[in-house]
């Protein structure tokens, strides 16, 4: 059995969290934001290009978990062609 890496465990518990339509902002997308080059003050700022933790695949499909997914932390599923890179952590 694989050990789940520590970044995975933790993105997993970020499942849920989405953006806020109208005048309010959730608070831990924010947080997200003050993390990278962003610093941005609402949970509507676009998030650039798409990357994502592989949580599952089969011969047509890969699911990924990531944050900027329907505007909010999800797992999704999508075509493998549409697959541009991988990249496994060392």
């Amino acid at each position: 059995m694989r050990e789940i890496p520590a970044y995975f465990d933790v993105a997993l518990r970020e499942i849920g969290q989405a953006e806020i339509n109208g005048p309010d902002h959730n608070q831990r997308i924010i947080e997200y934001h003050e993390q990278t080059s962003l610093k941005a003050s609402d949970d509507e700022t676009p998030w650039q290009g798409h990357v994502g933790f592989v949580h599952a695949w089969n011969a047509d499909h890969i699911q990924l978990l990531g944050g900027n997914q329907n505007d909010s932390v999800s797992l999704e599923w999508y075509p493998v062609g549409r697959l541009v890179g991988l990249r496994r952590p060392s």
